[in-house]
This record gives structure tokens, C-alpha cells and sequence, in this order.
């Protein structure tokens, strides 16, 4: 399974038949995953402490429970992300990704 950026160009090749065992290797190795694509990725559960996914094209990704403690998501593209569940302590993230946590929670925001 290869993990690619967005414009196709291969940022981790690994042997590992799933989405979710490929990040989880790169990110042990260290590999720089920013700008990765993985829209419509399950990662379900997945150990992404610390991950470098600055501009990763996280669209419809499946992050229900995962563990994203420390992780960098500044940048990142959540629009539809799921993320109830998940670990986001210490997560990076700018103002403008705020408003897709708080959907990809599954939260909603009432002003009084």
C-alpha cells in the first residue's frame, strides 16, 4: 500500500496490506506526511500519536477513536472527517480548522 500526496506523487511505500497499518509504519519511521492524501481513509482506531499531517487531505476519513494525541493537523483538510471518539489532546491546529473538529465531533455549536 503506497501513501501518496495529493498530487500523486508517493510519500511511503510499505508492503502492509491496509491504509491504517501503512500510517501507522510511516509515522513509526518518521516519515514526513505532510500533504498526504487520505480522503475516504479508515483509520478507525489508529495510533497517530505525534503525526506530522500538516495539509493532509483528511476528507471523509474515518477517525473514530483514534489517537491523535500531539498530532499536527494545522493545515489539514477535515471536511467530513469523523472524529467522535478520538484522543485530540495537545492536537495543532489554526482557527479555520476549529469549525471542522467541532463538526467532524459531531458537536453543534448554539448561540444563546
Amino acid at each position: 500500500m503506497d501513501i501518496k500526496n495529493v498530487g500523486g506523487k508517493v510519500l511511503f511505500k510499505s508492503d502492509k496490506e491496509t491504509i491504517k497499518e501503512t500510517l501507522i509504519e510511516a509515522i513509526k519511521k518518521g516519515i514526513d506526511l505532510r500533504d498526504a492524501d487520505l480522503r475516504d481513509a479508515y483509520l478507525r482506531g489508529a495510533y497517530l500519536r505525534d503525526a506530522d499531517l500538516r495539509d493532509a487531505y483528511l476528507r471523509d476519513a474515518d477517525l473514530r477513536d483514534a489517537y491523535l494525541r500531539g498530532a499536527d493537523l494545522r493545515d489539514a483538510y477535515l471536511r467530513g472527517a469523523d472524529l467522535r471518539g478520538a484522543n485530540l489532546r495537545g492536537i495543532k491546529i489554526t482557527e479555520k480548522e476549529k469549525e471542522h473538529i467541532i463538526k467532524a465531533l459531531c458537536w453543534e455549536i448554539t448561540k444563546k
